[in-house]
């Protein structure tokens, strides 16, 4: 059966001068033409150029049945083109495409939305969700050309609002769609109304609206800012707290963030363009590095410590010296740049002070919340005193495991250990400046993998057994502790491993055993973790609600361990000193005595003091010493110098 299809002539079509044409006339088109299907929709199929269609049969005085490739439909041409091929500005026609008997050619699509969903409750400025629309087809005939068009209440979310489909076959053919909504920068807190609506052109089908509502959230916005600065001698001939020429001198500040979200992607740099001023490099841990420093991250109400490091010569000549400080942030709007000014043979001083910066979260609490205000010189990390003595027999083994998020994806930044590697990088300065101990003698390990701290093992003990039975061992460990819930065996946790594979951390039976394989004149185990399972901010693993009283380690040979807290008790942080409690007194008991303090006054100082302290703030705190039975009449009379 022949079937009727509507020839849309959109270009001139040239009968070679016929102003009359009779049944079965033939002509040739001279330009393209299209054949719609239908109701003046857009899904046309090219007629072209050159192609032979034949007059039929004349209608009325305008419209006529063509016939194109045994395909039969009509023409009125004058709603678009005249014979003439005079083109005039009248509405194309409409004209259902049908056979001969009247019937539609082709069969519709019935069309429904049978799944949709959103890839989160709530949509954060400068964050992006997904919508998910699977639209199914249970009519006879194939849905083509489909559009999805979308709308929404709010401005400041970006979405495309057209979306096309090819096809959506019949009888069950299903497609389904992911749009990717965003919230731009200055997205508001509110009630998004988005509406859905689904459109097949043929059949002119419209699935009823579908509305998706869903809360935004406003972007918290960062704002970084010089919180506390200063200018300190770091080499001098003739230190006096003043800047002179010919010295190597620091300077400290700290970049905290008082706004309410975080800043991301901060980078940091100084300039300094004066004569004689040579920047030497920042100061990273115990290392002196030659680039700017960067930060993933800088929390609302938390703050970077840096120090950048020069040399002042002799062709300095200006009153004061001046720094041009910048830090700039991912959106690069809520950074700063400053210039600090200090004077030259005046008396340093610090200036500014850390903010307190409430979180969102605690304008829902009705108590009154106090909180540490940090020092930015701690009193400990200053002024360290310095000894002639070389301890050349004594070696230290010091770890500072801060940083475990990095290494193990799903852990929140929370569960790092705060000023872990600011404890034991002090506590190496201590050991060399204070207690003697060679530069070369001490190994500091920073965010120690387990293998890293097995192979700081191995080195500490190789050492000792060389020295035959003359060597003096420290070993600090300042990070995460865990007891294994079935053996409550106390282990050690390297940065790389998780609280749920224990096993693998290393055992600290396993540390006794090897430092104590050769024979040592004195060995001695300072322990700023806790192994209950808490910590100082959050522990690894939930341990299902309790802690654990992890089993005491037998210690045998010349030993001795200091250890942060007893039992089932957690470790606390001192933030206003940037250290854990034990490590903080330990380093001031160092500090006041210059290292010349008898472990039974150590011990005393540590038990008493910290105890009471952590308590102040609420925190059980217990330090305890552990002694190896073959020392036990005579551990109170060592000295770590």
């Amino acid at each position: 059966m022949k079937k009727y299809f509507l020839i849309f002539i959109l270009l001139i079509i040239s009968f070679s001068g016929y102003s009359q044409y009779s049944k079965n006339k033939k002509i040739v088109l001279k330009y393209n033409a299209f054949i719609r299907n239908g109701n003046g929709l857009r899904n046309v199929q090219l007629v072209p150029k050159g192609a032979t269609i034949q007059i039929l049969e004349k209608v009325s005085s305008r419209l006529y049945v063509v016939e194109y490739n045994n395909n039969v439909g009509y023409i009125d041409y004058s709603k678009s083109f005249d014979f003439s091929g005079k083109k005039n500005n009248k509405k194309s026609i409409t004209i259902q495409s049908t056979n001969k008997n009247g019937f539609a050619t082709q069969l519709p699509p019935i069309l429904n939305i049978s799944d949709i969903s959103f890839s989160t409750d709530i949509l954060e400025a400068e964050q992006s969700a997904t919508l998910n629309l699977t639209i199914k087809n249970s009519g006879p005939g194939d849905a083509k050309n489909v559009y999805v068009n979308l709308s929404s209440n709010i401005e400041e979310l970006e979405y495309p609002v057209k979306t096309n489909i090819s096809t959506i076959k019949a009888n069950g053919g299903s497609v389904t769609l992911s749009i990717d909504i965003n919230g731009n920068l200055n997205l508001p807190t509110d009630e998004a109304l988005f509406k859905i609506q689904i459109i097949e052109p043929n059949f002119k089908v419209k699935i009823p609206k579908k509305q998706l509502k869903f809360r935004t959230k406003e972007f918290l916005k960062p704002e970084l800012i010089i919180a506390q600065y200063a200018l300190l001698e770091n080499n001098s001939a003739k230190p006096n707290k003043q800047i002179d020429i010919n010295e190597m001198i620091d300077l400290k500040f700290a970049v905290q963030n008082i706004g309410l979200g975080n800043a991301e992607n901060v980078h940091i740099k100084v300039k300094n363009n004066q004569k004689g001023v040579m920047l030497l490099g920042t100061v990273k841990g115990i290392q002196l590095i030659r680039e700017n420093p960067n930060f993933k991250n800088i929390q609302t109400g938390k703050y970077e410590t840096i120090i950048y490091r020069y040399f002042v010569n002799s062709e300095f000549t200006d009153s004061q010296l001046q720094f041009n400080i910048q830090a700039v942030e991912r959106i690069g709007e809520f950074g700063f740049i400053e210039t600090k000014s200090f004077p030259i043979n005046k008396i340093l001083k610090e200036t500014g002070y850390i903010r307190t910066i409430a979180n969102l979260n605690d304008y829902d609490q009705n108590e009154v919340i106090v909180q540490d205000i940090p020092d930015f010189v701690v009193d400990v990390d200053a002024d360290i005193p310095v000894t002639k003595t070389k301890l050349i027999n004594t070696y230290a083994l010091i770890i500072g495991n801060e940083d475990y998020q990095s290494k193990q994806n799903g852990l929140r930044i929370e569960q790092n250990v705060d000023f872990a590697v600011n404890d034991a990088i002090i506590f190496s300065q201590y050991c060399e400046k204070t207690l003697g101990v060679p530069k070369n003698q001490i190994k500091f390990l920073k965010n120690a993998t387990s293998a890293e701290i097995n192979r700081g093992l191995a080195w500490i003990t190789h050492l000792s057994q060389l020295d035959a039975g003359k060597a003096k061992l420290i070993f600090y460990y300042s990070g995460h502790g865990l007891p294994h819930e079935k053996t409550k065996e106390a282990y050690l946790i390297p940065v790389d491993v998780s609280g749920s594979d224990i096993e693998y951390g290393i055992k600290i039976a396993d540390v006794y055993k090897k430092l104590t394989n050769n024979p040592a004149r004195q060995i001695t185990v300072l322990l700023d973790a806790c192994f209950s399972g808490g910590a100082r901010n959050q522990g690894l693993i939930a341990m299902k609600g309790i802690k654990v009283r992890p089993n005491k380690n037998i210690i045998t040979g010349n030993m001795v361990v200091f250890s942060s807290s007893t039992g089932d008790e957690s470790s606390a942080v001192y933030r206003a000193k940037q250290h854990g409690y034990f490590t903080y007194y330990l380093l001031k008991k160092l500090k006041d005595s210059k290292g010349e303090i008898k472990y039974l006054d150590l011990s005393n100082y540590l038990i008493n003091t910290v105890s009471k302290e952590a308590g102040l703030y609420g925190k059980l705190q217990t330090p305890q010493v552990n002694v190896s039975l073959d020392v036990e009449n005579d551990w109170q009379l060592w000295n770590l110098k």
